[in-house]
């Protein structure tokens, strides 16, 4: 897991929040991308965005076969859709 640093072309590079260090993967036309369980392309993907990447090698490079946007960062701010009714406590009688 780790947050998006650069994308160029079908190469994204990531820094990762587990050993602190910079990895990258490239996307095929087999990479899956979701976020928020809907399905996304690597367009939509953006820098600064976290991400959980699932794959393998292949010929010396990561290949991902799946890439998952992640929530917000513990700390962050929970976005609520703008429909929404606030929250109500029930008033005693």
């Amino acid at each position: 897991m780790g947050k998006v640093t650069a994308i160029n072309e079908t190469r994204v590079s990531i820094f990762a929040t587990v050993d602190s260090a910079a990895h990258a993967f490239v996307a095929d036309e087999n990479t899956t991308f979701r976020k928020r369980r809907e399905p996304i392309t690597l367009a939509d993907l953006q820098v600064g965005d976290r991400v959980r990447v699932e794959g393998a090698v292949k010929d010396g490079t990561f290949v991902a076969a799946s890439v998952t946007v992640m929530g917000m960062p513990p700390g962050g701010t929970p976005t609520v859709p703008r429909d929404a009714a606030p929250a109500t406590t029930p008033q005693p009688n």
